[in-house]
């Protein structure tokens, strides 16, 4: 008695993402099987991010970020990376002409779906050319600049980078994590997801709140009817 066939991790998919110079099917069907997958990372991403000590370590939940921006991550700006990732995905799925990101979130979770697919093309044992092939998403952002953030060592190198001539000379776009989901082009807000515009909730200040007191001149009494 024979043992039935594993099924393969994922198919190839010349398909998907036809616009993003890629044109290797096994990559394509690698970034469809991790723009999935990558869902399901982010969400015990912001489970862990939520706890009361996170774990930072790579081989935690929140080692799916880069070590420079891991502990700046919470809940909600995970929750935010996981609608960016999820527009990215509908993005990559769009026939035709690829539908560019449009910020340095949808760029960053974009990264982190390319590099889900790489791990993937590893566990099959793909040739190294399907790897190389996902590079092909660069073409459609225009350079690979967001690669800066996964060699960051904590979340302020993204304001010395900021100050570089070199990067002011070469205009290279503000990675600050405050400005994650600013618009690249003007402000186009109609074509950003509203969630990209929550911001964090101070939370209420604990302990007994002090009320100012006021002096108040007494008035004339009130006239009352004898009651019969």
């Amino acid at each position: 008695m024979t043992a039935e066939a594993e099924e393969p991790l994922f198919e190839p998919d010349p398909e998907f993402a036809t616009g993003w110079h890629i044109d290797e099917p096994l990559a394509q069907g690698a970034l469809r099987f991790a723009s999935v997958t990558i869902l399901e990372h982010l969400r015990d991403a912001g489970d862990e991010a939520a706890s009361p000590r996170p774990d930072l370590g790579d081989l935690g939940p929140l080692g799916v970020f880069p070590p420079g921006v891991r502990s700046a991550m919470t809940p909600l700006l995970i929750h935010k990376l996981t609608v960016a990732a999820t527009v990215m995905g509908w993005k990559l799925f769009q026939p035709g002409e690829a539908i560019r990101p449009m910020c340095v979130a949808e760029e960053f979770v974009l990264e982190l779906i390319r590099r889900e697919a790489i791990f993937a093309l590893d566990l099959v044992d793909a040739d190294r050319g399907s790897a190389s092939a996902t590079r092909g998403v660069y073409e459609v952002c225009e350079d690979d600049d967001i690669l800066a953030v996964f060699e960051m060592e904590e979340p302020a190198d993204a304001a010395l980078a900021l100050g570089d001539p070199v990067n002011q000379m070469m205009g290279k776009v503000d990675m600050r994590l405050q400005n994650w989901f600013e618009p690249f082009f003007g402000d186009p807000k109609g074509i950003l997801h509203p969630l990209y515009f929550e911001s964090e909730r101070t939370p209420a200040a604990s302990g007994e709140v002090a009320l100012s007191l006021e002096v108040v001149d007494p008035g004339r009494p009130l006239k009352l009817e004898p009651i019969r």
